[in-house]
């Protein structure tokens, strides 16, 4: 093409940015499988070592604690849907399966509770063959599951206030 006075070489460069954008993909390939094989090395050392049952108490805690905030959470609606208290044929869940959820909510957590109270036993009785930094941790972990059991308690609590509300 000639502009001007000067003449422009003009040429398709599609095919070259294909074959660096290739390159590049592998190249991120390749390190990729270098950090991949990093990581595996590194986290089969920490799989070798053994979890305290306070660990596991504490794992199994939490993960009843975020089952009965997902079952709260999924049956909210319903639960508290006021159309259903003024015709139950619009509703998929009646006063009898609410007062089911209640009754089973609160024996979650009950049983979650001594749990908790469980695992502060345990620290209580290994705080004296423990390293301080241990202690420190074991403390705060026990202290988010008391908060997140707390704040689950505290949704149920509202959720059980609107629904006697209406």
């Amino acid at each position: 093409i000639i502009y001007g006075l000067r003449k422009i070489n003009i040429m398709d460069k599609t095919d070259l940015f294909k074959a660096e954008i290739k390159t590049i993909r592998l190249r991120l390939r390749t390190q990729q499988k270098e950090i991949g094989s990093l990581n595996d090395a590194l986290f089969s050392k920490q799989s070798g070592r053994k979890s305290s049952e306070f660990a596991k108490l504490a794992k199994e805690t939490n993960s009843h604690i975020t089952l009965l905030k997902q079952f709260l959470l999924k049956h909210r609606r319903e639960y508290i849907d006021s159309i259903g208290h003024l015709s139950p044929e619009f509703s998929q869940m009646n006063d009898k399966d609410r007062d089911m959820i209640d009754k089973e909510t609160q024996h979650f957590i009950k049983i979650c509770s001594e749990h908790i109270t469980g695992l502060q036993s345990t620290l209580s009785v290994d705080n004296g063959s423990l390293e301080e930094q241990c202690k420190q941790h074991r403390n705060a972990v026990l202290e988010s599951l008391q908060v997140y059991l707390k704040d689950v308690c505290k949704l149920y609590s509202e959720q059980k206030a609107i629904r006697v509300k209406r």
